[in-house]
Order: C-alpha cells, then sequence, then structure tokens
C-alpha cells in the first residue's frame, strides 16, 4: 500500500493528512450493501458502500453502460458521494470504464471511494473544492496507472443509464487528467483539455467516464507557438464567453464580479487583458486549436453549434480600428477599450455594435433565492 499522506500534506493540516492516509490504508474494508431493487433500474447492478459509517459517509456504486461514438458500448463504473452535504461540500460523482475482458461486475475499484474520503476531509476541514478547481498530486498507481495527475470537479452533467433519483440534485463530476494533459491545462487553459478531451470522444463538453487505458488527448508540444505564450492570461473563477450567432458574450456571474474587478484595476489601461474563461452551461459546441492545424475547428453535441464556447477572451488596446477577430479558440478585441473598461469596473452591462460581429458584456443575476453561481 501506498503512503500517500506527503501529497496530502499541502492541502489537509497534519492530523487531516495522517487521518486521510490511514483511510487510504483501509481500502480493502468498505462495508458493501446491495440496494434494494425499487432504488435502482433491473438492467444495472447497484452496492452502497460504507466509508465512514460514524458520519455517516457512503458512496453508491453503479455498474452500467455509456455508448461512445468512437468505442461503442463502454461499461462502468459510476460512484455517487452520499453525505457531502453536511459539512459543505457538493456531493461528488466519479465514472470509470471497466475492463469486460479481465474484470467482473463486482470487482470494482476503490480508488474512487478513497478519493471521496479525501474530499470529504478536506471539506470537514475547511477546504471545499468547486466547479473548474482541481486538486493535484502524486502517488505511484491511481485507477492503475503512475500518471493521473489532477481530479477536475466539473460541473453535473447526464450519466447514461444512471436513474436520475440515484444521483443528487447538484454536483460534481470528478475528471483525471494525466500529466501531459494536466502540464497542458496549467499553461494554455483548463478548457483546452477538456475540449481535446471532449472530441477524443466526439462527446462535448467532456466525457463523463475516465478510459483507464487512454493515451493522452493533447501534449504541450502540440501546444507550441499559441498565442497564450504571448500574454498573462487572468483565471476569473465563473467566468465564460459564447459566440451565439453575431454576438460575441462576456458572461459574469455575480459571484465574479469583484474579482473581475480587482484584475481590471491591476492592469493598466493601455496593456491587453486577457481572460480565460470555462464552460457555460448554455453552450451546444466548442473551439479546439493545436499547432498541427492553423484554422481552430468545432466540436459538438449532435450537429448543433447555436451557442459556441469560447476558451478565452482578450481586450487589446492601441489599435486604430474596432474589430473582433478569431485567433485559435477565443476572441481578441481592441474595441473602444476605455469604454468597456468602464463598464467593467463599475459592473455596467455593455453593448458594442460592428459591422459583422457585437460585443455584449452581460452580468448574470441570480433568478431564485439562494442560488449560487
Amino acid at each position: 500500500m501506498v503512503d500517500d499522506s506527503n501529497w496530502l500534506q499541502p492541502v489537509l493540516g497534519s492530523y487531516q493528512a495522517e487521518a486521510v492516509a490511514q483511510s487510504l490504508a483501509r481500502a480493502q474494508e468498505f462495508d458493501l450493501i446491495p440496494v434494494e431493487e425499487k432504488e435502482r433500474r433491473p438492467s444495472s447492478w447497484t452496492i452502497r458502500a460504507i466509508i465512514r459509517p460514524e458520519e455517516p459517509l457512503y458512496a453508491l456504486v453503479v455498474h452500467h453502460t455509456i455508448t461512445s461514438m468512437c468505442k461503442g458500448e463502454v461499461a462502468c463504473w459510476t460512484y455517487i458521494s452520499q453525505g457531502m452535504e453536511r459539512v459543505g461540500q457538493k456531493e461528488v460523482v466519479f465514472t470509470v470504464s471497466r475492463n469486460t475482458e479481465s474484470e467482473r461486475k463486482k470487482d470494482f475499484p476503490n480508488d474512487p471511494l478513497r478519493w471521496i474520503e479525501i474530499v470529504y476531509s478536506m471539506a470537514k476541514g475547511g477546504c471545499c473544492v468547486g466547479e473548474f478547481e482541481h486538486t493535484d498530486f502524486q502517488v505511484a498507481e491511481f485507477l492503475g496507472r503512475s500518471d493521473v495527475n489532477w481530479i477536475v470537479y466539473c460541473p453535473a452533467c447526464p450519466i447514461p443509464n444512471v436513474d436520475d433519483f440515484l444521483l443528487p440534485q447538484d454536483y460534481l463530476q470528478a475528471i483525471p487528467l494525466l500529466v501531459a494533459e494536466a502540464e497542458v491545462a496549467e499553461k494554455y487553459g483548463l478548457m483546452r483539455t477538456l475540449g481535446h478531451l471532449g472530441a477524443s470522444e466526439r462527446w462535448f463538453p467532456w466525457p463523463p467516464w475516465f478510459d483507464r487505458y487512454r493515451k493522452p488527448c493533447i501534449t504541450a508540444a502540440q501546444m507550441q507557438g499559441s498565442i497564450k505564450e504571448e500574454m498573462e492570461f487572468q483565471h476569473i473563477k465563473g467566468l465564460s464567453c459564447i459566440k451565439k450567432g453575431s454576438n460575441i458574450i462576456l458572461r459574469v456571474p455575480k459571484k465574479s464580479e469583484p474579482l473581475l474587478v480587482e484584475a481590471l484595476l491591476r492592469h493598466s489601461p493601455d496593456q491587453a487583458f486577457p481572460l480565460n474563461t470555462v464552460h457555460h452551461i448554455n453552450s451546444d459546441s466548442g473551439l479546439l486549436w493545436d499547432n498541427r492545424d492553423p484554422q481552430p475547428r468545432g466540436y459538438s453535441a449532435g450537429n448543433s453549434n447555436e451557442c459556441m464556447n469560447l476558451n478565452y477572451f482578450a481586450f487589446c488596446p492601441g489599435h486604430d480600428v474596432d474589430e473582433l477577430v478569431l485567433i485559435e479558440d477565443g476572441y481578441m478585441s481592441d474595441e473602444t477599450w476605455l469604454k468597456i473598461r468602464s463598464c467593467i469596473k463599475n459592473m455596467r452591462p455593455c453593448h458594442i455594435s460592428l459591422p459583422e460581429l457585437q460585443f455584449l458584456l452581460r452580468l448574470e443575476k441570480p433568478s431564485v433565492p439562494g442560488y449560487q453561481n
């Protein structure tokens, strides 16, 4: 058994890290109980793992299939945490593929259960994780691989053939990234990696399952020469950008407003202001870029591209002509920067029309009581 306490130390206090390390050593000691027939579909296989009976912290393990356009029927196990909310953490869902030639339904790996306990321990210690955040770590082996480097927490997405009533109302989907993919995410933005991961399975925005035998979907060498090497991009939590018809819309959730203003005030008005953006829930397609093809490529859910997700937006002042230019997988703009800057600083909506495209700064207000962006 690997001693994993060292990579937990930066995230947890020493006492908590020791407790989690002890829980990892108990990986084979989870108590399992069958789930009643009325709680699952007849074609699935479901059990409940007791992770911490005293808390209590449980996880459902559901065996099911997902139909991939690239691989056909993929047998999977989906792990659904139960008990995170009581420590202020969204529930976590983790889906991994099964090797049908060598693994039985009941041979599910324990690593996702271990990870659920780690997330629970972090949250109990005051360190919760949210959408598009990640935990990086180094262990000798995770899910049978030595090169899993990040766990990214993505927004909830549909999981085929898992009944909705088994899933929490809101949850985070855990997506493991390999070392090469994490390097791209760190240097060029998370959405570039997730986009290539989605395109590799022809699944928008990203496949919900982890293929334990796959190769890296993208490498840093394939990113060399990117415009992102020339500018220091800001990451504002929750910021998204979409192209809808002739509109380029930069969306700012309420909770992101002070972070955006703070970042803006650190920048000189005569310097470029580039922003990394994340997936917007309403998008149905996205853009991809790597240096093997100078032109950006699209990928989508089916044939629709009415609402295209963009991976960045950069304001570039100092030019004589106002225009919106598609560069790689995002847009760059030099249009009327002082006006836009004033709108961002004072958090006012903005709408600027150009001959072919329009730029909109849209502030997204909470729509229901208790809503959190």
